[in-house]
């Protein structure tokens, strides 16, 4: 039979080994995570600024405004829009797209 309380998880030795054990697997979730975003965010920025090259190369410098609604592309949407930039005759082309996918 027991007498007393029982110390808390936190105090023992072994409650202390599985705190421990879970923040590291925390620390590489995140830093996976982190890492995974970077990646993204990265290929995003090279997608834009892939965009805008092209653009301007067909058509001249592009404003602030059109750059920026390129910068807010979803990858997909991005994507698709490079498929379809030479298409498109006119930078009115481009902001009508861009405007119809929600930019």
């Amino acid at each position: 039979m027991l007498i007393g309380e029982l110390p808390s998880l936190e105090e023992t030795q072994s409650g202390k080994d599985l705190i421990q054990l879970g923040e590291k697997r925390g620390e590489k979730r995140g830093e996976l995570r982190g890492e995974l975003r970077g990646e993204l965010r990265g290929e995003q920025r090279g997608l834009d600024k892939a965009i805008v090259i092209l653009l301007e190369a067909k058509h001249g410098r592009i404003s602030k405004s059109l750059r920026g609604k390129i910068e807010r592309l979803s990858p997909q949407q991005a994507e698709q829009l490079l498929t379809q930039w030479q298409t498109w005759e006119t930078l009115q082309n481009v902001k009508d797209w861009l405007d119809q996918s929600g930019q």
